[in-house]
């Protein structure tokens, strides 16, 4: 009994002589503790975050063929055909994907022309196909002779609806024009006059559309 009383003085004056110590270490570990937790947890938002915007900006869009060359439209519906398609998707939406650059023209009261510039945007020419597979947030197609922009185009414009724009659009070369045969007078760019006609709401994922993988806000046309 004695020996069992001397173990606990022991081990209750060793804890009060080195309390400093042993504070110190308990203190280290709630910390690491908070901090590992806390990063798992904010680990787990931000991959839940991310996953919830990929979804909003692909809609009900699975997967993409991008082709550095056009296509005949007759090879999608061919694809859609296909028993091994069927089996697997709804249905195939052709497109046309261009990296362009848009100017915006304004003639004020007093003669004086300003001009407000955007590079690096990412076009896209559709139909009702792929336009239904969007979250667009109610807007509408636009006509032939016409362009929605998403937010963060038409805040770096300054667009609204009916405002006119010019887009330049690089043309894909049929020959690589670095290549010895490659077309030194081909036409590398096209001009297109457009009107503005809606502009998506940043809530709507078609804004965001983007078939490389990004967290930046794209600017989409």
């Amino acid at each position: 009994m004695s020996s069992i009383v001397s173990t606990r003085q022991f081990l209750w004056r060793s804890l009060r002589y080195h309390a400093r110590s042993h504070l110190a270490v308990g203190l280290g570990v709630i910390v690491a503790a908070m901090v590992i937790g806390g990063a798992m947890i904010v680990g787990d938002s931000v991959r839940d975050s991310l996953t919830s915007l990929s979804l909003s900006r692909l809609a009900q869009v699975d997967y993409g063929l991008v082709s550095h060359r056009f296509f005949r439209e007759a090879s999608v519906a061919a694809l859609a055909q296909q028993p091994a398609f069927v089996k697997r998707f709804q249905s195939a939406a052709p497109a046309l994907v261009f990296s362009a650059s848009v100017e915006r023209r304004v003639k004020h009261d007093d003669g004086r022309n300003e001009r407000t510039r955007s590079g690096g945007i990412s076009l896209y020419g559709v139909d009702q196909r792929l336009w239904s597979l969007l979250d667009t947030a109610g807007v509408q197609l636009p006509t032939a002779k016409g362009v929605v922009l998403n937010s963060r185009l038409a805040e770096q414009l300054g667009a609204t609806v009916g405002d006119l724009l010019t887009l330049w659009v690089e043309l894909p070369p049929t020959i690589p024009r670095d290549s010895l045969l490659g077309g030194q007078e081909e036409q590398t760019t096209q001009e297109i006059r457009v009107t503005v006609e809606a502009v998506l709401p940043e809530r709507a994922g078609a804004g965001r559309f983007d078939l490389q993988p990004s967290q930046q806000f794209p600017k989409v046309a």
